[in-house]
């Protein structure tokens, strides 16, 4: 019975191919707009920035499309449960 292994050539190579579709799709999945909730102690799943949830107090500076806040978009839940018109002002 044969035994076969991988070279090092064919694993480099096929690390290569998968570093370069990482570095190609990153970029487009880091821009992407995330919605968070949370789960209250009686059980109600609400979107962050709702009342009496954290970050209710800044919930305009971290929905904007000019932060540039590392946790922006944590609120942008509330807006897309409460506003009608939130996904057609997506740019």
């Amino acid at each position: 019975m044969e035994k076969y292994a991988f070279t090092l050539a064919e694993v480099l190579i096929t690390l290569g191919i998968i570093g370069v579709v990482a570095a190609m799709t990153l970029p487009s999945l880091v821009n992407r707009t995330l919605f968070m909730f949370q789960l209250t102690k009686e059980g109600k799943v609400l979107p962050m920035g709702a009342e009496n949830t954290y970050w209710e107090e800044s919930r305009e500076e971290l929905c904007s499309n000019t932060s540039s806040s590392s946790m922006n978009g944590f609120t942008c839940a509330y807006y897309a449960v409460t506003d009608k018109d939130y996904f057609k002002k997506l740019h």
